[in-house]
C-alpha cells in the first residue's frame, strides 16, 4: 500500500467479501529496509530458564524465510525486554519463539509472530 487511504479502501474491499475477524491487517518490511530477523527462544516458567537470539542471515525464499541456510546465535538486547513483557502479560510458560524483524527505515525491531512449536 502506498499511504493510509489505499490501506482503507483494500480494507473496506476486503469487508466486502469476509468478517472482520477474518482479515488481518500486517505491516510489510521490504527486504531493502531489513537487515535479517532474530529469533528470541525462551523456556519459561514464571521466569525465564535459558535463551537464546539467533539471526537468520540467508533464507529462501528471501522476503519472507521459508527455510534458512545461514543462521547464528548473537546477542541482541533491544528484543529481551519487550519479548519478557509480552510473555509476562500473557502468562505464557513453554518454550516459545518470538521473532522480529530489523526495519532500518526506523532503526528499530517489529515483532512478527509468536510460535509456542519450534
Amino acid at each position: 500500500m502506498k499511504n493510509r487511504a489505499e490501506l482503507l479502501c483494500r480494507y473496506v474491499e476486503a469487508r466486502s467479501l469476509l468478517p472482520a475477524d477474518l482479515i488481518v491487517v500486517q505491516e510489510r518490511i521490504p527486504v531493502a529496509a531489513s537487515r535479517s530477523s532474530l529469533t528470541r527462544l525462551f523456556a519459561a516458567t514464571e521466569k525465564p530458564v535459558a535463551s537464546l537470539t539467533a539471526r537468520r542471515t540467508r533464507q529462501f525464499p528471501i522476503d519472507f524465510g521459508y527455510s534458512s541456510s545461514f543462521v547464528e546465535t548473537m546477542d541482541v538486547p533491544e528484543i529481551v525486554a519487550p519479548s519478557l513483557r509480552l510473555l509476562d502479560a500473557m502468562k505464557y510458560t513453554g518454550i516459545v519463539e518470538i521473532e522480529y524483524k530489523y526495519d532500518a527505515r526506523d532503526n528499530r525491531f517489529k515483532l512478527l509472530d509468536i510460535n509456542p512449536r519450534l
